[in-house]
C-alpha cells in the first residue's frame, strides 16, 4: 500500500519510476515502438496491482482557452461536456478546468480546456496496463504540474514564460498568467539548420509570445517573465547564447529546483521533468485526463485502500478497547483484593471483640422464649385500625351524633371499673402460676384490653332533653358487644339531685347535649 508507480510518457520513450516510502527508485526506460511495448508488457508482470500515476508530454496535446456563461453545478457540467465534444470529437482523453471569471461584461467563467488530439500512441500504452491489472490513479499532463512550480518557487503572478528542454531535441514552452497556465506546446527538432539547439529553444519562446501577444492574455507593456529549466550541460551556452540579450530571461538547473523545494536531488543530466514528477506525486491536480473506463481499477483501488484503511482503524480502536478492558479488569482485580483483606481484617477484628466480651449466661431456652414473647406481642396487639370500623358504623346509623374526640389505652391489665364481667377463667392475666409461666415463655399469647373514650354531641339535644338521650343510649346499644362493655360517663345533660330542675334547665345556650362513653374490649388469644 505504500508502493506507487510514477509512469511518464513521451513520444519517444516511456518511463517507469517506482516509488516506495515516498522515495524514487531506479527508473527504466522503454522506447516508443513495438519492442518497447513487449518489453513494457514483461516488466508490468512483476507489478501486478501496484497502483500508477501516468504524466505524458505529448505534442498531440491542445490546450485552449474557452469563456463559457456563468453555470453552476450539473448546468456548468453539460455545458462543459458538450463544448468539449464539440471541440474534440474524436478523443475520450479531454478536459476542462475553471480558472476564474472575466472583470467585465457578463462575467463569463473562463475554462482552460486541454485534450490529446490523437490518442492511438497513448492507447496502446493504457491497453498494456490494463492487461497487467495495474490500477491506473490518473493521467495528468505535466504542463499543469508548472502550476504547482511557480506557486513553490514564489514567482510573480505576472506574465511568466518557462521553457523546459524534455531531451531527444525536444522543449516544452508553457505561458502562464497569475499563476495560471494558458497556452503550452512541445517542438520537437526539425530542419530549421540552428547551429546551436540553444538558438532554436530561444526562437520558439519567441514565436509562442507572438501567439500569446495576439491572443492579449497579459496587458499591454508587460514583459513576460522567461524561465529556463534546464539541465546543467546546457546552463552555460544558455547564458552566453540567451541571457546575456534577454535581461527578463532567467535559467535555473533541476538541482538548484530541488534544494529550493526541498526535493530529492536529481541527477546532473536530469530535466525538469523529473521536478515534476516529484511534484506529481507530492500533490496531484484536481482533475486528469483518463475517461472513467480508463481508471476503473483505480477507483476500486482507492475504494479497497478505504475499507483496508477503515478496517486497520477498527482493529486498531479494537485493540486499544480490549487494553482499556484488560486495564479496568486489573483495577477491579486488585480492589476485590483490597476488599477480602479488609473483609478478612474485620472479621478478625470482629473474633477479637468477641473473644474479649465475658461469656453470655442466658440460656438458649430463654433466649428462644423472649422471642416467642415478642413475636406474640406484635401479632396480637390489638390496632385502633380494628375499632375505628365499628365505631363509625354505628355513628353512620345515627347522624345526629358528631364525634369530637376518641382516646384509647392498650393494656394487659382489665381496667378496675368492669374487671368481673371481662374476665375469662383460664385466659386473662390473672392466674396460676403455671399460667403465669406459660405467658412468660411465649407459650400462650397475652390477653390484652382496649379501654377507649369517646366524647360525643347530640346535635339539637340541648333543646330536646329525652331525644338526646334516647339518641346515647341507642349509641350504647350499638357499640355494645359479648367481648365489649359500654358505659355512659356523662350524660347529655346534667340530672345530678344536686341542682334543681327548672323550665329552664334545658334552655338554648346553657350547656350542649355533650356526653361522654367509656368503651372496653377484651381481645383474647386465639384457641391453640
Amino acid at each position: 500500500m505504500l508502493t506507487r508507480h510514477l509512469l511518464h510518457l513521451s513520444n519517444q520513450e516511456m518511463v517507469c519510476v517506482p516509488w516506495r516510502f515516498g522515495q524514487p527508485l531506479a527508473e527504466h526506460r522503454f522506447a516508443a515502438d513495438a519492442a518497447g511495448l513487449a518489453a513494457f508488457r514483461t516488466y508490468l508482470t512483476d507489478w501486478r496491482n501496484v497502483p500508477a500515476y501516468l504524466a505524458i508530454d505529448l505534442i498531440e496535446e491542445d490546450f485552449r482557452i474557452e469563456t463559457l456563461p456563468h453555470l453552476r453545478w450539473l448546468d456548468r457540467r453539460t455545458v462543459v461536456k458538450r463544448r468539449l465534444g464539440q471541440m474534440y470529437r474524436n478523443t475520450p482523453f479531454r478536459l476542462a478546468m475553471l480558472q476564474g471569471r472575466e472583470t467585465t461584461g457578463r462575467r463569463d467563467d473562463i475554462m482552460l480546456c486541454t485534450a490529446i488530439t490523437q490518442s492511438e500512441g497513448l492507447s496502446s500504452w493504457l491497453d498494456v496496463i490494463g492487461e497487467c491489472r495495474i490500477p491506473l490513479l490518473g493521467i495528468y499532463p505535466t504542463a499543469l504540474l508548472g502550476e504547482q512550480l511557480l506557486r513553490a518557487l514564489g514567482q510573480p503572478a505576472g506574465p511568466v514564460l518557462t521553457v523546459t528542454p524534455l531531451g531527444h531535441g525536444a522543449v516544452r514552452i508553457s505561458f502562464f498568467q497569475q499563476g495560471r497556465l494558458k497556452f503550452s506546446r512541445i517542438s520537437e527538432p526539425g530542419g530549421q539548420g540552428y547551429v546551436d539547439e540553444v538558438d532554436r529553444f530561444r526562437e520558439e519562446a519567441r514565436k509562442t509570445l507572438q501567439y500569446v501577444a495576439a491572443q492579449s492574455w497579459y496587458e499591454r507593456g508587460q514583459t513576460p517573465a522567461t524561465l529556463v529549466i534546464a539541465p546543467t550541460v546546457l546552463t552555460e551556452r544558455i547564458r552566453l547564447r540567451w541571457l546575456a540579450e534577454d535581461a527578463s530571461a532567467q535559467v535555473v538547473t533541476p538541482g538548484e529546483l530541488a534544494l529550493r523545494l526541498r526535493l530529492p536531488t536529481p541527477g546532473a543530466g536530469a530535466s525538469a521533468t523529473a521536478i515534476l514528477l516529484q511534484l506529481l506525486m507530492q500533490r496531484r491536480p484536481p482533475a486528469q485526463l483518463a475517461p472513467r473506463e480508463r481508471v476503473r481499477d483505480g477507483r476500486l483501488w482507492y475504494v479497497r485502500t478505504a475499507l483496508f484503511a477503515l478496517s486497520g482503524l477498527a482493529g486498531a480502536a479494537a485493540i486499544v478497547l480490549a487494553l482499556l478492558d484488560l486495564h479496568q479488569g486489573m483495577q477491579v482485580r486488585d480492589q476485590q483484593h483490597m476488599l477480602q483483606d479488609q473483609l478478612a481484617g474485620d472479621r478478625q477484628q470482629i473474633e477479637q471483640l468477641q473473644s474479649s466480651l465475658p461469656a453470655s449466661t442466658t440460656p438458649p431456652d430463654l433466649m428462644s422464649a423472649t422471642v416467642r414473647f415478642q413475636q406474640n406481642e406484635v401479632l396480637h396487639r390489638p390496632r385502633l385500625q380494628d375499632l375505628l370500623p365499628v365505631l363509625a358504623d354505628s355513628l353512620a346509623r345515627q347522624p345526629a351524633i358528631e364525634l369530637h374526640r376518641l382516646s384509647w389505652l392498650v393494656t394487659t391489665t382489665p381496667p378496675a371499673a368492669i374487671v368481673s364481667p371481662l374476665r375469662d377463667n383460664g385466659t386473662g392475666t390473672a392466674g396460676s402460676a403455671a399460667q403465669d409461666t406459660l405467658l412468660l415463655n411465649g407459650a400462650t399469647p397475652r390477653t390484652f384490653f382496649v379501654d377507649a373514650r369517646i366524647e360525643a354531641e347530640v346535635r339539637g339535644g340541648a333543646d330536646h332533653h329525652e331525644a338526646a338521650l334516647a339518641e346515647v343510649e341507642q349509641l350504647v346499644r350499638q357499640l355494645g358487644a359479648p367481648t365489649r362493655q359500654v358505659q355512659l360517663l356523662v350524660p347529655p345533660f346534667d340530672a345530678s339531685p344536686k341542682h334543681a330542675l327548672a323550665g329552664d334547665a334545658l334552655a338554648p345556650g346553657r350547656r350542649p347535649a355533650t356526653f361522654i362513653l367509656r368503651m372496653i374490649e377484651r381481645h383474647a388469644p386465639p384457641a391453640p
